[in-house]
This record gives C-alpha cells, structure tokens and sequence, in this order.
C-alpha cells in the first residue's frame, strides 16, 4: 500500500511513442527492482521508436515484442544489436 519514491513507475506497457495508449489496459505499476526493471524497460522505450522511423523494425513487430515479452525485446534490440 505504500512504497519509497523510485521503487515504482506507472509504466505503459506498449509506449506512446508506438502506438500504445493510456487505456488501463495498456498500463501498470512496473518495479526498479528486483533488476531487469523499469530503468532497463525505460531504455527499451527510447530505443523502439528509433528504430522504427529509422525503418528497421517494423511498427507491428516492436508493439508485439514488448507487448509479449518486454525482456527477450531488450536482450534483442538493446543488448545484442
């Protein structure tokens, strides 16, 4: 019922920036720890939207990695790009 400051974010689960909406559906409150959290989410967040308008992931295809698995979206498009 209560928690620090920094322990927790209201997260959208597929962000703004592709599409996702601010439905209660589409968020949640998303943890700092126990590591991945939001810190690591939160880069997973910026880099999607780069790379669509690059064009080199497909708009349908970022909203399904992370609406599906946000983790395995990070490991591929963050850490082994």
């Amino acid at each position: 019922t209560s928690h620090a400051p920094g322990e927790y974010e209201v997260d959208h689960i597929v962000p703004l920036e592709i599409g996702g909406s601010n439905e209660g559906a589409n968020i949640y409150p998303e943890p700092a720890e126990p590591r991945p959290g939001f810190h690591e989410k939160d880069v997973l967040d910026d880099t999607l939207p780069d790379l669509v308008c690059a064009g080199t992931l497909d708009l349908v295809t970022a909203q399904q990695a992370i609406a599906v698995d946000w983790y395995a979206a990070y490991l591929t498009y963050v850490l082994h790009r």
